[in-house]
């Protein structure tokens, strides 16, 4: 949990999506969104689940970064709490396919971060036969004339010189290395697809290349599990991956949309989640620990199951109690504070609330302890799963009371009076068993709300729908050894129809034999008389 600088109280670290590739009107190469602005950020705000965090992309240039942060201020992308830039670039080595993607993402906390980002990007070069450019738009602009004068306008201009100019990744690293804003608000991630990533660098002579660049990287753009298992550590070993690129590195994967269609739309729902506040630091922090907090895929990885996790803490009548609400983390497995903060006030009340009481009371309980000022007051627990329950903390704590040293009250009747709150609890958790008749039949509708029916049902409706899948198992089994033999039969025939005919053009093909054999036998003599012409001659 954290506490704000309000006093109040959140659950902490969350899993939350991040969209840290995604491309916007107006970006220079294979620009479908037909300056669509409206359609665009609909698209990031319909997005389901949540962009949280967005890395505005383009080539070389931060003015789509900048117009995207001017739409946020006129008061759209409101569920977006981070907006940065991620300028792309190319390596000046490639694969048979393209040349090697890299992308600078840039924190946005600098109020100068604009400025510093530009200095950063001008000291990078590119050298033609004739001539120096520099990576900003008037360079480019002047390298896409100078390559084909016939370009007058500068958007073609600009396009074409951005297509051309490619970053040497020894100056890249050089220059990262001397500024000590870059290293403090730059962070550098590498594609790993075979296409257009490190991945593509298969030859002998390129493993060095591919080895500097991924070690040079602090984040893979790669969404396989596979890809993620080996920057892990899991596929060889983490002391591997750290001596040979410099550190375990988090996978990451982003829309890449160039057409509103694609925004926010990765392919196979591969979303990037990031376990932090969507702030820059959240970034750099998955970077650190790239195993708890980066993970790629269509939901977040699960902290435990829904029934087992509080979501939210409600104090009523509380008035002692300055935060009533209190969120908790999914993760959350124990409570830490300073002495006096409240750890075993908040520990009983959760218990109470669950009804997840030890077998007594210590006198050194909060609830025991505060009991003549709990008076009305309540505890309500909304669960993961969407139950909630709700206790008087009074009568927890009068409930004990008959269980202390004086034995006092009706100790039997407590028992007795729980025991059979208890079993009537469970006799409803659990319901009747049902029997099944018809294996076609379903025990529950399609729109049945499964959180309200018994267990039993349930148990019921499972063992019938295993029986189906068994059988269709079976009958799955049975098709493809069918299949199988069918498709061997075939190729078996297909050879056979092919001998036949051979077969069949034998005869033909022997009668022409004969002459055939004279014919060469012809030549062969010609060229003899030939070669013994040329030799008298001589």
């Amino acid at each position: 949990m954290t506490v704000g600088e309000d006093g109040s109280i959140g659950p902490g670290s969350l899993w939350l999506r991040w969209d840290p590739h995604v491309h916007a009107p107006g970006t220079i190469f294979n620009d479908q969104f037909k300056g669509d602005w409206d359609a665009y950020l609909n698209a990031i705000e319909g997005a389901t689940p949540a962009i949280r965090a967005l890395g505005v992309t383009d080539y070389y240039g931060l003015e789509l970064y900048k117009e995207v942060c001017a739409r946020k201020e006129q008061g759209r992308l409101k569920d977006c709490d981070l907006i940065f830039p991620n300028i792309e670039l190319r390596f000046s080595v490639g694969t048979a396919r393209s040349w090697i993607n890299a992308h600078l993402l840039v924190c946005p906390d600098d109020p100068e971060h604009l400025d510093q980002l530009t200095r950063f990007l001008q000291r990078l070069t590119f050298k033609t036969t004739t001539d120096t450019f520099a990576c900003n738009p008037s360079e480019l602009i002047r390298l896409g004339r100078s390559l084909d004068p016939k370009l007058t306008d500068d958007r073609s201009a600009l396009r074409h010189g951005s297509e051309q100019f490619k970053v040497n990744f020894d100056q890249l690293r050089e220059e990262f290395k001397a500024m000590s804003w870059a290293q403090e608000n730059i962070l550098i991630a590498v594609a790993g697809a075979k296409g257009d990533g490190t991945s593509g660098l298969q030859d002998g002579a390129d493993q060095a290349m591919r080895q500097q660049i991924e070690h040079f990287a602090h984040i893979m753009f790669a969404s396989s599990p596979a890809q993620r298992e080996f920057w892990l550590g899991r596929k060889t070993s983490r002391e591997h991956i750290c001596e040979t690129y410099g550190g375990l590195k988090p996978c990451m994967h982003g829309s890449d949309g160039h057409s509103v269609e694609r925004t926010g739309a990765p392919d196979g729902d591969r979303y990037t989640w990031i376990k932090g506040a969507a702030t820059f630091d959240g970034l750099k922090q998955a970077c650190i620990d790239p195993e708890g907090r980066a993970y790629v895929g269509a939901e977040a990885p699960p902290a435990a199951a829904p029934s087992e996790t509080i979501r939210r803490v409600t104090l009523t009548n509380a008035p002692w109690a300055p935060n009533s609400v209190i969120d908790l983390n999914p993760g959350l497995v124990a409570i830490i504070g300073a002495r006096g903060s409240g750890k075993t006030a908040l520990a009983d009340m959760i218990a109470a609330g669950c009804d997840a009481h030890a077998n007594q009371l210590p006198m050194q309980s909060f609830l025991v302890r505060a009991g003549e000022y709990l008076d009305d007051a309540t505890v309500k627990l909304d669960w993961g799963n969407g139950i909630v329950t709700e206790r008087g903390l009074r009568n927890v704590a009068a409930a004990w009371d008959g269980f202390l040293t004086q034995y006092s009250g009706n100790v039997d009747g407590i028992i007795n009076d729980n025991l059979s709150s208890t079993r009537k609890n469970r006799d409803g958790w659990r319901g009747i068993d049902i029997a099944i008749t018809d294996p076609a039949a379903p025990l529950v509708a399609d729109d049945a709300d499964l959180t309200k029916l018994p267990l039993g049902r349930l148990d019921a409706e499972i063992r019938r729908l295993g029986d189906i899948i068994n059988v269709d198992k079976e009958t799955r089994e049975r098709f493809n050894s069918l299949s199988a033999k069918i498709t061997t039969e075939t190729e078996l025939l297909s050879v056979l129809q092919d001998k036949l005919k051979d077969y069949e053009g034998a005869e033909e093909r022997a009668k022409g034999l004969p002459a055939e054999r004279q014919t060469s036998y012809r030549r062969i003599f010609e060229a003899v008389f030939s070669e013994q012409q040329v030799l008298n001659d001589l």
